[in-house]
């Protein structure tokens, strides 16, 4: 794993973008509705990319996240993250191994 996000033509199987910058092995993405961003995250950090320029645009490091004080878990870490629809735009979910959700608008 070298820590990167790589997105793929599926036609051609050309590597269109890779996105470098999270610590740890990706344990998810997804691309915005719009198509215009990607969100990612490893254990630490769930990163929102812009596809075009490959920039990352937002970041949530989970050490600014308040653990469920009825979860004893040892290391708070993501797990999984999605975009969601709203009424204001996208939102972010991210998911806690102390079985919370997290909900944050990325901009």
């Amino acid at each position: 794993a070298d820590h990167t996000v790589r997105i793929w033509d599926p036609r051609t199987g050309q590597a269109l973008r890779t996105l470098e910058g999270h610590d740890g092995i990706v344990l998810s993405c997804q691309f915005s509705l719009p198509g215009d961003h990607v969100l990612s995250n490893d254990e630490k950090v769930l990163k929102v990319w812009e596809w075009a320029s490959g920039a990352c645009v937002s970041r949530i490091d989970i050490n600014d996240v308040k653990p469920c004080p009825e979860a004893p878990v040892r290391k708070l870490t993501w797990t999984m993250s999605s975009y969601c629809p709203g009424v204001c735009g996208f939102f972010i979910v991210g998911v806690a191994n102390d079985k919370t959700v997290n909900i944050y608008h990325p901009f």
